[in-house]
């Protein structure tokens, strides 16, 4: 994760609210929910942004504590935070140096749709690895990388045989932003893999259907984004720590 995002900071806090966009409000939030439960929990929320799910999980009884690498995507989230109280709690902190957390403390890690930012994986799951509990769940969403693939947002890319097996970083731009970003995309099998090395036991996995609701939504809300033409844009996997 970098501090690229400080140049999409004020219009991603815009874009996404209190509630989320488009995409979280139907394909990820009710999922989410579902996957964590209603028992009061500790909760880190890696990758945060503007803090909105932080602030609907705190909403809900839990002790959340959000965190992100850009300094203007933690200061919308106390901004929000400050106007309407939650007891969510942000600071900035690089996902990739968790261990400066206490060992052991969260019941619960969240990661939605960030790690596709993020290079280095490896620290990322052993930092989660180091705060969670024995028996804590680890959840995260990323873009599936079966349906959207580079030249999903990159129209103009060269073709390239196996294009879904390139792992290296591209500049995307979604729709309406003002600044392409950093994003890294990666086959299922590199996640599994490191699921499993790190001892991560896999739980549930979802693929939110596209719903006609959503699709409607989409087009009304944002005009400008490509609409995806099969699949589904997230995959939802839930973990536990062995």
């Amino acid at each position: 994760m970098n501090s690229e995002w400080d140049k999409i900071a004020e219009w991603w806090d815009k874009k996404i609210g209190e509630e989320g966009d488009v995409f979280r409000r139907f394909l990820l939030n009710p999922y989410l929910f579902k996957l964590i439960g209603k028992n009061p929990q500790r909760i880190l929320d890696v990758g945060c942004g503007n803090g909105y799910f932080a602030r609907k999980l705190a909403k809900e009884g839990h002790k959340v504590l959000g965190i992100d690498n850009s300094p203007k995507m933690i200061f919308f989230a106390q901004k929000r935070e400050k106007h309407k109280p939650t007891g969510a709690e942000f600071r900035i902190m690089d996902a990739r140096n968790l261990k400066s957390l206490p060992r052991g403390f969260f019941d619960t890690v969240i990661a939605n749709v960030v790690l596709e930012s993020i290079d280095d994986i490896d620290s990322v799951f052993e930092g989660i690895k180091f705060v969670l509990k024995k028996e804590g769940n680890f959840i995260f969403s990323i873009l599936h990388p079966c349906f959207i693939t580079p030249d999903f947002y990159i129209p103009n890319l060269k073709p390239r045989r196996n294009l879904y097996f390139l792992s290296k970083p591209i500049y995307i731009k979604m729709g309406g932003a003002p600044e392409k970003i950093m994003f890294f995309h990666r086959p299922l099998q590199y996640y599994f893999s490191k699921l499993i090395r790190f001892r991560f036991n896999i739980q549930r996995m979802i693929e939110p259907p596209l719903t006609k609701k959503f699709l409607i939504e989409l087009k009304r809300e944002n005009p400008e984004e490509q609409v995806l033409n099969k699949g589904t844009y997230f995959i939802i996997i839930k973990s536990k720590n062995e």
